[in-house]
């Protein structure tokens, strides 16, 4: 199987099986539609950035489906913090999984781990410690959509940028 140059993994608890009105889904929504379906064409040349989803319980289990870092060169893990995340202690084991892996030596930080807080009723899971993150409490939510769609990009570009720069720095050093 090769290796995607980079994932996106949106991750929400949802309010309610099948619920099509939690925050997590329209944003898991609008990243693929942005990144993965539409993609992005530059000079005739087609290129999309997979944008995966974890929400449902995974079999025999009530964690979702396991996430292997391994399929991809990057991988921006996009966690959506509400008080349904917050109830279901379950999700903080899931995500310190997620976070030893991203931690892991082996992957040498390349990885991104982002929260997006969408309500301010608690703590955050444990897990995630002092992850930094966007506060985007939806009240409209195109416009939300826009904000957090729009800083989640912004970020992704950041990071591949600083990576390229740094790839030209130790290549000039050699």
């Amino acid at each position: 199987m090769p290796i995607d140059p980079l994932r996106v993994y949106v991750l929400w608890a949802p309010s309610e099986p099948g619920a099509k009105d939690d925050p997590g889904y329209r944003l898991a929504a609008s990243l693929h539609r942005q990144l993965d379906v539409v993609g992005m064409i530059r000079d005739g040349i087609g290129f999309r950035i997979p944008v995966f989803h974890r929400s449902s319980s995974w079999q025999p289990n009530p964690d979702p489906r396991p996430i292997d870092l391994s399929a991809a060169r990057r991988n921006v893990i996009i966690v959506v913090v509400d008080d349904v995340m917050r109830a279901r202690t379950h999700w903080n084991d899931y995500l310190t999984g997620i976070m030893q892996q991203v931690t892991d030596p082996a992957r040498k930080g390349i990885d991104i781990v982002l929260p997006v807080i969408v309500s301010l009723s608690g703590p955050n899971p444990p897990a995630l410690g002092n992850k930094q993150g966007i506060v985007a409490v939806p009240k409209d939510w195109d416009s939300w959509l826009r904000r957090v769609t729009m800083y989640t990009m912004g970020v992704i570009w950041a990071r591949e940028r600083t990576e390229r720069l740094q790839q030209r720095r130790t290549g000039a050093e050699q």
